[in-house]
């Protein structure tokens, strides 16, 4: 997302100032220090016997400080008419408070990140209270969604980067770090990399820690400085998408995710499985998928004979040079809202 941020601005494209987000959230902390500290104090002084006080239920939807700080204004603000549109850079989840407050003036144009379902309620309800027209979302099966049960004109913009951070590296034969799980894990093949390292197949091998429930522990290289070091001395990248991973979160909702550029970028070869929506962007399979009948011996062999997907890599690095900026999908964003006369 920040990357996002970084292209518009290239593209002379000029952020709003933070100001009054920062003022709104602050008051929403003194709020709840407020609200806690008011009801220590009853509960200290309430009687032996009295009945407890209860808050009010609140929607899913949302009902934090925030929003009914925002929504007690909106019936009388929102009369205003709107001659500007602003381009709001979102997640699913926590698109009210990224709209807050340039919603009263402005006319959203969100731009989606992470929209899985557990956002959908939320996210549906604040689209239709701003009266959005236009949408722009990463998850090509999302704004499709939006499109047929909103109305609302909706876009995807595949997930890009910056291709200034990334080092294409040594070829892989001459490269040191033989694999690297990166993300989320697929339990099934993590625990067929666990044996291959224990026996000494794979010697260089890094993967970040979960817990059982799939929490994060701890990733394998905490700063991006050193991750970026060891994708470019990475022989094979393990990848796979949510729905393979995480198929409860995602539920069925298969995206582009930025590592899949990463690796492209730093010439890893992706073994794994790919997004398809990749695969229709760029008009082939990036990744060697799993040989889920002897998965331990197609790697063990992949590693012995890494120099015969050199063609591979490369093709991929051009052609993430070609798909993956960020500024071509500013520049498409520009266009569109060009089409419909909006001016940035």
């Amino acid at each position: 997302m920040h990357q996002f941020v970084e292209a518009a601005i290239a593209r002379k494209i000029t952020p709003r100032a933070d100001v009054l987000f920062d003022v709104a959230f602050s008051l929403k902390k003194v709020l709840s220090a407020l609200s806690s500290l008011r009801s220590f104090i009853f509960k200290k002084k309430m009687p032996a016997g009295a009945a407890k006080a209860t808050s009010a239920v609140v929607p899913a939807s949302g009902g934090n400080s925030l929003r009914k700080i925002g929504m007690r204004l909106y019936p009388w603000l929102n009369k205003t008419e709107k001659k500007k549109a602003i381009i709001v850079t979102t997640t699913g989840a926590t698109f009210f408070r990224n709209a807050f407050p340039f919603f009263y003036r402005y006319e959203i144009i969100p731009v989606l990140w992470d929209v899985w379902p557990s956002t959908w309620e939320s996210l549906f309800s604040d689209l239709k209270l701003f009266e959005c027209k236009m949408v722009f979302v990463t998850a090509r099966d999302m704004a499709r969604k939006i499109s047929e049960e909103l109305g609302i004109e909706a876009h995807w913009i595949p997930e890009g980067i910056d291709l200034g951070d990334y080092d294409k590296g040594n070829d892989l034969s001459e490269r040191h770090v033989e694999v690297y799980e990166l993300g989320r894990q697929k339990k099934e093949y993590h625990a067929i990399l666990e044996k291959l390292h224990a026996a000494g197949i794979i010697t260089h091998y890094y993967r970040n820690r979960y817990s059982e429930d799939g929490r994060l522990l701890q990733l394998a290289f905490p700063t991006a400085e050193e991750l970026l070091d060891v994708l470019s001395d990475t022989k094979v990248l393990v990848s796979f998408p949510l729905t393979d991973t995480d198929p409860q979160k995602s539920g069925n909702l298969e995206t582009l995710t930025q590592r899949y550029w990463e690796a492209m970028l730093s010439r890893c070869l992706i073994v794994g499985r790919a997004p398809k929506e990749l695969i229709d962007l760029i008009g082939y399979d990036p990744v060697v998928n799993i040989d889920w009948e002897k998965p331990g011996e197609q790697m063990e062999e992949l590693l012995k004979n890494i120099h015969t997907y050199q063609g591979l890599v490369d093709r991929n690095y051009a052609t993430a040079l070609e798909n993956a900026s960020w500024l071509d999908r500013v520049d498409k964003i520009s266009r569109i809202l060009a089409d419909r006369n909006y001016q940035l």
